[in-house]
């Protein structure tokens, strides 16, 4: 049975990060997030970088809650019934938008 060197297994990781990185950076152009960003900087009501700092941080604070809720939603809740959650989540969420602004 072969096994992995430490080096290996944290080659391994690091790929696994740089993945998840690439997925939400090319998966979050269609979503609401760049869109309602560039809507706060074009009102012009906050300064640009006002807007960036906002938004950098609601991204780290969001990462961080999803990434807690996901770890413990995983031990009750079948991996199914949360990307329909997702989806009905994310139609809401938008309807809600374009509804009210």
């Amino acid at each position: 049975m072969p096994t992995s060197s430490p080096m290996a297994r944290h080659s391994d990781g690091l790929e696994d990060v740089r993945a998840r990185i690439r997925h939400h950076i090319h998966g979050g152009a269609p979503h609401k997030t760049p869109p309602a960003t560039i809507l706060y900087a074009a009102a012009g009501r906050m300064g640009r970088l006002d807007v960036f700092a906002a938004a950098a941080v609601a991204l780290v604070v969001a990462t961080a809650l999803n990434v807690a809720v996901g770890g413990v939603l995983r031990h009750y809740v079948s991996v199914r019934h949360v990307q329909v959650a997702a989806g009905i989540r994310f139609i809401v969420i938008g309807a809600r938008t374009l509804l009210h602004g």
